[in-house]
Parts: structure tokens; C-alpha cells; sequence
């Protein structure tokens, strides 16, 4: 029987592309060729993050939490944390705003037999009316404005089941890292001026 986490880049890549076509409203159409930046090696940061993640995670992982993932391009995330909770299998909820994505997971989850509900709604619009035990968000509050950022972490709070445990995931390394070296290059260019 084959690893259900197990990804098909290529397959993913094409079908992405076709769903994508039909359903991505995103601005840039992001999630038609996401797959193929993907299969290019240019953008599979949860490979790389797998030990960490793992690590951090490993005391709260135990068979049937009911985890959510907020905001997935591809059945990428829903993988990496499959394979983190592996064996143990939780109750697998995927939000997206787009459709293009959770028809995507919805496909692949099928094909796996992995259970998998899929919801398209926004991230913004969580009430607590449903709560998690774990809430996995990869790289979402990237793609938000900063001017959001407070009310998705509200909404996420209020949909975390009590003990729960919240993910998060962000870009902020490379971003920072690229500030503060700017910041040193401006400084050494004003001491240079100043000398």
C-alpha cells in the first residue's frame, strides 16, 4: 500500500494548472501555478521545516485531534502534517477562501483514502462556533495585510478548543534578516559619508 503522504509533484503541478484555469480568483492567480513553482524546487519550505515542526509539535500529537489547516495552496501542508502525525491519523479540516486549492486536496485526499473535510470559507470569518485541538497556519498570515493580521489571530483563538495548540508558521526570516542588513548597509554608508 502506498505512503498516503506521499505527494505526486507532477500530477499536482498539472491538476493545479486545470483546476486552477476554472476556480483560482486569487489576485496573480496564484494557485494555477503554484504547483509548478512546486516541481521546479523553487518554493518547498515544508520539507525543510519538517524537523522543527516535528520537534515543536511531538508532545501535543495523539490519535483523533481535530486539526485544522488555515489557508493551503496545494495538498502540500496537509502532507507534511500527515507525515508528522504518522502513525497516529487526526480529523483533518482544510479552509481555504479559493476554491481552486480545496478541490485540489479534496482530489488527492480521495485518492489517498484520506479523510479529509474541506471548507471554503475565509480564515476571518472563524466564530469559535467549531473549535480545533490544533490549528496549522502555514505561511497564511503572509498573505494578509498587516491590517488583518489581529483579527485573524482573533478569529483563530476563538476556534482553538481549550489546551488546544496554534502552529504558526511565517516568513519572517528571510524578510528580517534582508531589513536589518539593509539597515546595517545604510548605517555603514552614513558613517563612510560622515568620516
Amino acid at each position: 500500500m502506498q505512503n498516503p503522504w506521499t505527494e505526486d509533484l507532477a500530477w499536482q503541478a498539472q491538476r493545479g494548472l486545470e483546476l486552477g484555469s476554472g476556480l483560482c480568483a486569487c489576485e496573480g492567480h496564484y494557485h494555477t501555478l503554484w504547483g509548478s513553482l512546486r516541481i521546479a524546487g523553487i518554493n518547498n519550505t515544508m520539507k525543510g521545516e519538517t524537523p522543527h515542526l516535528t520537534e515543536m509539535m511531538a508532545p501535543f500529537l495523539r490519535d483523533g485531534m481535530r486539526v485544522m489547516i488555515g489557508g493551503a495552496a496545494d495538498p502540500g501542508v496537509l502532507c507534511g502534517i500527515g507525515r508528522i502525525f504518522s502513525p497516529r491519523m487526526p480529523v483533518f479540516t482544510v479552509i481555504d477562501k479559493c476554491k481552486a486549492p480545496l478541490a485540489l486536496i479534496g482530489e488527492f485526499a480521495a485518492s489517498r483514502g484520506i479523510a479529509c473535510r474541506l471548507l471554503h470559507m475565509d480564515l476571518l470569518d472563524l466564530d469559535g462556533s467549531e473549535q480545533w485541538d490544533q490549528i496549522v497556519l502555514h505561511y497564511t498570515a503572509d498573505f494578509m495585510s498587516a491590517s488583518v493580521r489581529s483579527r485573524l489571530f482573533r478569529s483563530v483563538a476563538a476556534s482553538l478548543a481549550p489546551g488546544g495548540t496554534l502552529v504558526c508558521a511565517t516568513m519572517t526570516g528571510a524578510s528580517e534578516c534582508a531589513r536589518l542588513r539593509n539597515r546595517r548597509l545604510r548605517r555603514c554608508s552614513s558613517m563612510k559619508s560622515a568620516v
